[in-house]
Order: C-alpha cells, then structure tokens, then sequence
C-alpha cells in the first residue's frame, strides 16, 4: 500500500480514538503540493517529503491540513532538513494570501502553529509558492501592452506534454541594440528567482524614462520556468539521473532546456548581452541568508569578463532600492565553500553554457535567500523589486559598456521637423576621426534605419573617417508622424534632416548620401530641397517619375508595387492612389522629384535595365546637376542583382564594382572633382546583345537613326511602306494575356515567350533573318492605329529578340490604355521602354501585339475585339533608336 495512504488511515484512526478533536487529514491536495504523511503522536504530526526522483535528501514541501481548527500542532520531518529560518509561510485563505508563521521553537526540521478556531483548512508551504496563475495574473495587469511591449509564447512541450511558456519583453518590433536573457525555476523551490523574475519584466511597462529605455534598447527572453513539470507539481528535480535541469545544458536530455537552447539560437542567432539565471541557495547558514552571486572559474568568462562582472554587482550595491541591502562583498569567490569545480561534475548549468555559448559581457547566477536577505524579511515584493534593480543596473550597465566600444554610438536619436514631429537616427562616430570636424555618410530610409543592434556602416565610418547617420522616414520605425510614399513633406524633412546633420558639434558640413530604392527616392529628395551641405549622392534603382512606375499610360501597375505601398502605408494609402490613374493634382505634388534645379550636389546614378522604378532613368539626365554619372547595367532592382532569368547577365560581364561610385562620393567629400569627369561621357551602359560596357556623352545618342518598322501581311515586319490591311484579335479578361519576364521587380530579365505566344488572343509580327547585327539604343516607341469593339481596352506591346534556335526572348514591351468610339480607329502614340540592346546576325526581329500583359499590368475589365490597322498613312509601326555601326579603318 502506498505510505501516504497508509500514512492517512494511521492519521484518522488516531484522532478519531482521542475522541476530543475533529479527524483532521494532511495531504497534498494543493498546487504544486508535496507531502508524504507518517503518524501522529498527540500534537505531533510526523511527516517528510515525497523526494521522488529527487536523488538524497532536498527541502522542498506544501502541504494541506483540514480539521485541525482550534489545535496548536507540532510538525515534525524526519527524513531531512526542511523548515526555513522564518519556519513556513502560511495561507488560511486557500492559496490568495502567504505570510510566514514562524514559532519561537521552530527548528530546521520542525515547527509549531496554532490554528484558529475558524482555520478548517490551512495551506502550509516551505517558501512562498510561484505558479502558472501568478505569471498569467502579471500578464493581465499589462494586457494593453501585448503585442506592444510583450509577446508570449510556448518554448515546447515539457515531460508531461503541457505547454512551457516563453515571453519577450520591450524591444520586440525589431532587433534590439541589446538583448538580455533570463531564467528561472531549474528546481521546483526556487520560487522567489520567479518573484525577481516577473519584477525585472515589471520595469518594461513603467512609464517614466527607464521603461522607456528599456522598451526601446533592450530586448528580454524570459523563461519563467524552465523545470516547469516539477513547479507545477512540486516535484523538487534536485540531483535527478543523470542530471537534472541545471546541469543538463549541453548533454540536453530535458525537452526544455533543448528547447531554450534552440529559442536562443533561432531568434536571437546567438546574440545574447546579459545571461541571468535566477535561483534560490540553501534555507539557512553561511551565504544562504543574503543575496549573493556566485563567481565563476575564470576560464570561463571572456577577456575583461571577471572585471565586468565585479562592476554589474558595484552597480546593483550603488543602484539598490529594495530592503535587502546587497553588497559586493556578499559574492561567493570561485573556490571557496561549495562553490567549486566539483559541484558541476553532474553537467553544464545554464550560466556556464551561456557563457560558454554567447559570449555575453555579463553571465550570472544569483542566488535568492527564501526568507533572510542580509537580516531583512525576504517576502515577494522584495524580491520584485530585487526584479527592477536588476533592470535598472541593466541599462546603467550596457550604457557604459556601449560608450567603451570602438566609436561613439547613439542609437534613436531625436530629430525635430519643422512642423514639431521628430524623426529618429543612430549616429556613429568613428574611432580614428580627426580632431577637426568630420564629414557624414547619410542614410535617409523607410526600412528601420534605426535598427538598434549596432551602428550602421560603422567599418565604412572608420575607413572614411566620417560619421554614419541612419534616419528612420516620416511615420516608420521610431520615427514620429504617418508615413506616405513620396510624401510632399519628403523634399521638407530631408532639408531639416540635412540642416540637423550640419549643425553638429562633429560635422563640418559635407554629406554624402547612398541607397537604393525608395532610400534613393530620400536622396532625390535631399538634392531637390537645395540644401548645401548635401555635397554628392549615390542613388540606384530609383524613379525620378513616382506615377511613372504606377502607371503606364494610365494602366495600373500593382505587381510588387501594392504590396510593397500597402505594408508600409496601409491599404487606404494604395486605395487613394488607384483613384489617381492619370497625372491629376494629387500626383502634382508627388512628382517633383526630379526638379533637381536646386540642388548643390551631384550625383551617381544607378540602374537596371529590367528594374521596374529605371523606367524613367534617362529622362532624369536633363535635370541632374553638374558632374553628375549615371552607370545602366543588365540588372533588376539592385546593382549586381539578377532575378535568375533564361537570359542571365551576371555570367556575361554584368558586374561592377563599387570603387567608381565610392570614389565620387569620397572626393565629393574632400571637395574635389571625380575621376567621372575624366570619363569619355558621362553615361556607363551594358549594352546587351553585344555584352559589352560603353561610355556615351548623351540621350538620346546623337548618332540615333528613328527608323519605322512596320506591320505587313502574313504577320511579317518590314522597313519598308506595306500595302493596306488590318488584323484583329480577341481580349477576354477571364484569361488575360499572362506577364513572363521584362521590367518587373524581382521577376524581371528575359525569359522564352514561345508559350505566350501560341495563345489565340497574341498577334506576332516577324522580320526576316538579320544579315548584320542591328542595335536598339534608346526609347522604342509605338505609333499605332487600333480598333476595339469596347468603350475603353488596352494593347500591349512587347519588342522581341528571335535566336537561329527559334526562341523568342523579350526585349522591352509597354501597354496603353484609351477610350474608344465604337469602330473609329484611334491613333496610339507612347514610349514602350528604353534600351540598349543588339540584335545579332542571324537573328530576327519580332513584335507581339495583345489585350493584356498580367499580372504585370492591371487587366482590362472590358472583353473586347481589338483590331490593328497595316500600310498607309494610318499604317500602324514602332519606331526603333537604330545606332550605325561604327565605321571600321
């Protein structure tokens, strides 16, 4: 028979033959309960703990005992040490209240308690109990702040297949400038480490200064309970085998402290600052009776680390705000008492293994007395508040660790708008700047600029002897205000961003700006605001024409686009501009990026054949100013960026390096021209085809020759004037012409068009086999005359290069939308696209007329019958940029 069943039976029996008292049971009915009942002797109740697979003797215990009301009971253990120097704490209301209850003849294995006349059940545990209930009321209380300023979630299953809960505090929306991580309840007993725990995690939501550092610098990874089977169940887990959860870190045997390991590695990659175990030490005697770290072998901290770790604790002693009156001196030495080599022969505890695994500047263990902290009353708000002094050292430390790193960096940095609104920026000074003010490398960007781990371009900032400034945009990151995509305000922010830059202490008044994308789209806007300390820039794959890569010619163009418009202004933003598919007001004041007139600097300018926002890349050289480059390769949206198409530029001379660009902008700096001036033009281009790089001085080339084709009979193409004719397709939008390859973000480049082109509602128009390679160099343009059945329809029209093979490659293609009258031919005069492309010998020429070119494009709604007029003076052609070829000596 089991000894508690036994142990229970003996128990009524006994009271029952006294006759005097009510039958009284003791059991371990209560959460995270742990008892095992022997006999009783008059008013003595001997017990002991149900060690389980606990190996030799451990402390922990909670017990119930019902109809002792009006006794005083003497509880004796006689299996080992189990009452604290306070005795037990104490619930008379079923677990909501704790108090200890200590007798003047309590000793380390009994204690004596009086129950009131009213006490029918009384809960006694050996310390302050910790359990699920109490972590999910902490949540409650901040429940505003989910999402915001905490996350929860589950680590893994534990043993018994429950969910182990996880959380992260502050810094959760992005990386973090720092990260810390913390634990507790590697043993069942260890419930005050979980009180200092949830008080650490408290300082997050305060609303003063240091919890909005916190939320802004630091990121916590907490684990409240890492055994968590054994605090739910009061299972003690003390010298388990072959090891039990704190010395399970490496072998990791436990599903839980796997699963930390891997929460670690896979969120944080490894990153981890301050690694804090929370634990609580023996019940009474030497150390046991204050709050105390114990050091580590020293060949487990990293350079500087048995320094650091002295200062965390200076900091804790000075910083202090709880009544337990921490000391330096409290700190067990390496060596001395149990704390040795020989108390980790079982395994690697968590301290160790992160210090070992992360290389943190701070990794430590401390140890919570249950009830004496250097004479004081250790009770839960005191260790709570043990919790925010903990937080608070963290910042005070990790600033002053933060000042000792290579440079001076400044992480989310208010900078005040005109209009009261204040962006955000990190700034980073570099180690070797000279005495005399510095010059500034400026990011301007959308995508959290101020990303808080580490500097931005700090090696750059070495190299060059420049600041880095990283500056969030209007609305994003950490930045104040909403944020619209070329926003009217853009050209106002970047000058009272640039004005910012050159008032400072440090600054002598240069920047120079890099970035691609809309981070080119903040230069443009920099450059138009005219401020002069803008000296030079380096803007790639950027638009100077913001409807331009909206709309074509009034045809939406939501691939990439909506999503990208969407997910960082809203899907009301993207809404009102699909309200705008012509150049009206609205697109006015959004459109000005390329006035440039103002501007004081130069720029180096970058794009990509088949990146969707270079559609307007050469128009933008009227309006750059003096000394300005512009390098085009066969890219899409990114120098040196290839989206895999069949066609691959990457392998046929495509790449660049960026010592051109980083020696315009770094002779910007020292205010001298750039060796671009030297360059026999001022225009670098990939001409594909013939796979070659080529200087030229203007767009379009003055040598161009706009030559006509035209569409004949039989679907042919020919130079000359065709006979009269005319061909008709069908366009249904329930099965659009579908996009493949051209200048399309992240599916741009040239791919086989044969598929596309077997469908019925495609018309292709074919020349004769090339006798001499013929060169595209500029805009295609179209000059048709068209037909259609529907009041308003589209046409597509794609340029394409057919190989000896007979694959058919796109080249460039473009689409028109227009209004018709029902039967009345209307004449459709747009660009297509731009390029600089060869035709070789023995290929052929060819043109692909449709209703549609989708996804690409926003489809028609409109079913229609289009129809295309051939010869005449309504002969419908394109008209092609042919360069001669170069005459030969």
């Amino acid at each position: 028979m089991d000894m508690r069943v036994k142990g229970m039976i003996g128990a009524l029996a006994c009271w029952a033959a006294f006759g005097a008292f009510a039958e009284i049971t003791v059991d371990d009915k209560i959460p995270a309960g742990n008892i095992v009942f022997e006999k009783t002797e008059g008013d003595v109740v001997y017990v002991h703990q149900d060690l389980r697979d606990t190996q030799g003797p451990w402390f922990y215990w909670a017990m119930r005992v019902k109809g002792a009301a009006g006794r005083t009971l003497t509880f004796k253990f006689t299996k080992s040490v189990a009452v604290g120097v306070r005795g037990p704490v104490v619930s008379v209301d079923r677990g909501k209240t704790y108090r200890f209850a200590a007798q003047k003849d309590a000793t380390r294995n009994s204690f004596v308690y009086a129950f009131g006349k009213d006490a029918d059940e009384v809960w006694f545990y050996e310390c302050h109990p910790y359990l699920q209930k109490d972590w999910d009321a902490f949540l409650a209380q901040n429940a505003d702040a989910r999402g915001k300023t905490f996350t929860t979630g589950v680590l893994c299953k534990s043993r018994k297949g429950r969910d182990v809960p996880c959380a992260r505090f502050g810094c959760i929306g992005k990386e973090p400038r720092f990260r810390v991580l913390m634990t507790s309840r590697h043993h069942c007993s260890e419930t005050m480490a979980t009180f200092a725990l949830e008080g650490f995690c408290a300082a997050f939501f305060d609303n003063d200064e240091h919890g909005e550092w916190l939320r802004r610098n630091v990121e916590a990874m907490v684990v409240p309970f890492v055994d968590y089977d054994g605090a739910m169940d009061g299972d003690q887990g003390k010298n388990r085998r072959p090891h039990d959860h704190n010395r399970d870190y490496g072998a990791f045997v436990h599903p839980e402290t796997k699963a930390l390991a891997d929460w670690v590695k896979k969120h944080a990659d490894n990153r981890v600052d301050v690694a804090m175990d929370m634990h609580c030490p023996w019940l009474f005697g030497d150390h046991n009776e204050w709050l105390y770290c114990p050091m580590k072998n020293p060949k487990h901290y990293a350079p500087g680390g048995e320094a650091r770790e002295k200062r965390f604790s200076e900091l804790l002693q000075k910083l202090q705000t709880g009544g337990y009156r921490y000391s330096v001196d409290n700190d067990l030495a390496f060596g001395v008492g149990w704390n040795t080599d020989g108390n980790y022969q079982q395994g690697m505890p968590c301290t160790m293994w992160a210090l070992k695994t992360f290389k943190p500047l701070v990794g430590r263990c401390w140890e919570i007395p249950f009830a004496n902290a250097n004479g004081a009353i250790m009770v839960p708000a005191m260790a709570r508040q043990l919790g925010r002094d903990l937080a608070a050292v963290c910042e005070a430390f990790l600033e002053e660790e933060d000042a000792k790193r290579p440079g001076a960096f400044q992480n989310n940095v208010r900078v005040p708008m005109r209009d009261g609104v204040n962006l955000a920026a990190d700034v980073y000074l570099p180690t070797n700047r000279p005495a005399e003010k510095i010059g500034c490398l400026l990011q301007f960007s959308p995508y959290q600029a101020t990303r808080a781990d580490k500097p931005w371009w700090a090696e750059r900032a070495e190299e060059w002897g420049v600041a880095t400034v990283s500056a969030d945009c209007r609305g994003l990151c950490n930045a104040e205000g909403k944020f619209e995509p070329w926003d009217p305000l853009l050209p106002k922010d970047a000058y009272d961003l640039l004005e910012w830059i050159s008032t400072r202490p440090w600054s002598n008044g240069r920047v120079v700006m890099v970035g691609g994308s809309y981070p080119g789209a903040t230069q443009l806007a920099c450059m138009r605001s005219g401020h002069p300390a803008l000296v030079a820039c380096a803007p790639s794959v950027v638009t100077f024409d913001p409807y331009s890569i909206n709309y074509a010619n009034g045809v939406l163009i939501p691939q990439f686009f909506k999503a990208w418009h969407s997910g960082l202004a809203g899907a009301e933003s993207w809404a009102e501009l699909e309200r705008h598919p012509t150049r009206d007001a609205w697109w006015a004041v959004r459109s000005t990026l390329g006035d440039l007139k103002k501007s004081r600097g130069r720029a180096f300018y970058q794009a990509g054949w088949f990146d969707m926002l270079g559609v307007q890349t050469f128009e933008s050289l009227r309006v750059m100013p003096k000394g300005s480059f512009l390098r085009i390769g066969p890219w899409s949206h990114g120098v040196d960026t290839f989206d895999n198409p069949e066609i691959n530029y990457k392998d046929k001379g495509g790449f660049v390096t960026e010592d051109m660009e980083i020696e315009f902008l770094r002779s910007a700096l020292a205010g001298r021209d750039s060796e671009t001036a030297k360059a026999p033009g001022h225009i670098f281009m990939f001409v594909m085809g013939r796979n070659e790089w080529r200087y030229e001085k203007e767009w379009p080339l003055a040598r161009t020759q706009w030559t006509k084709l035209h569409f004949d009979a039989d679907k042919k193409l020919t130079w000359g004037a065709p006979a009269r004719g005319a061909d008709s397709f069908a366009y249904d939008p329930a099965n659009p012409t579908p996009s493949r390859g051209g200048r399309i973000i992240h599916a741009g480049g040239q791919y086989d068009q044969t598929e596309i082109e077997k469908r019925a509602d495609v018309m292709t128009y074919t020349g004769d086999v090339l006798e001499e390679d013929l060169e595209v160099t500029g805009p295609v343009r179209a000059d048709l005359f068209v037909a259609s059945t529907a009041a308003e329809s589209d046409v597509a029209v794609k340029l394409v290069d057919v190989h000896p093979d007979g694959k058919a490659y796109n080249v460039v293609d473009g689409i028109c939308r227009a209004k018709y009258a029902a039967g009345q031919p209307i004449r459709l005069q747009f660009q297509v696209d731009v390029t600089a492309y060869v035709f070789l010998k023995g290929h052929r020429v060819r043109v692909e007329i449709a209703g549609a070119n989708s996804p690409h494009y926003a489809k028609s709604p409109n079913a229609a019958t289009q129809t295309l007029l051939r010869g005449g003076p309504n002969g419908s052609c394109l008209v092609l940029p042919v360069i001669p070829a170069a005459k030969k000596n």
